[in-house]
């Protein structure tokens, strides 16, 4: 995972900031069909596939880059 094409960055100045990201596919034909970003305040609640900051919710896309809202 990518924000403004940085990995974990410590700041960032864009208001709506682009995610990315690259997929480990195992089987061939695998492919995208949804992804959710979750953001927590802290990598525990993240282990409980929860967020306390932001959740885009299901977003039907086979695209890998996201611009967050």
């Amino acid at each position: 995972m990518r924000c403004e094409y940085l990995q974990n960055p410590l700041g960032i100045d864009v208001l709506q900031p682009r995610l990315n990201w690259i997929l480990t596919l195992t089987n061939r034909g695998d492919h995208q069909t949804a992804y959710q970003v979750l953001v927590a305040s802290t990598p525990a609640i993240l282990a409980q596939n929860q967020s306390d900051i932001w959740n885009s919710g299901k977003v039907v896309s086979d695209q890998s880059v996201a611009r967050c809202i």
